[in-house]
């Protein structure tokens, strides 16, 4: 069950996670990123933290993508130069991550054609878990 201390403590993680340090002791926090819809998507962050597989860089792109999804881990569409930002990455390196989290089955990508049409990412095991650990007063 997630409990509104467990949320919290999950934001701070993200934020930990976020959190690089440069050179002689100088902190650089990576911008949070934009909320959706002003809302984070905190269902599926937690997925990512609680039952990803991924690791390493993959991790941190999928971390960023469930951050622009919405509560089923669907309606996600950042740019590559957004989530190489948010995950400190570079663009290169985001988009073998991509790969890589396809072959693994823990995204989906809709390749938008040509420049203007972004990406649309899906996480789709989002959705099997949030069924799983809904709370029976949640489900509508």
């Amino acid at each position: 069950m997630l409990t509104k201390s467990v949320i919290q403590s999950k934001f701070i993680t993200i934020t930990l996670l976020l959190t690089v340090q440069i050179g002689k002791g100088a902190a650089y926090t990576a911008p949070i990123p934009p909320l959706v819809g002003g809302f984070l998507s905190w269902q599926a962050v937690t997925w990512v933290l609680e039952q990803s597989e991924a690791t390493l860089g993959s991790r941190l792109v999928l971390l960023s993508i469930a951050s622009h999804s919405n509560r089923e881990g669907k309606n996600a569409f950042p740019s590559l130069d957004t989530i190489a930002r948010e995950a400190l990455l570079c663009r290169r390196e985001v988009m073998y991550c991509v790969q890589s989290l396809e072959e693994l089955g823990e995204l989906r990508v809709h390749r938008g054609i040509g420049r203007g049409n972004p990406n649309h990412y899906e996480l789709p095991r989002v959705p099997v878990w949030l069924e799983k650990v809904q709370c029976p007063q949640d489900k509508t």
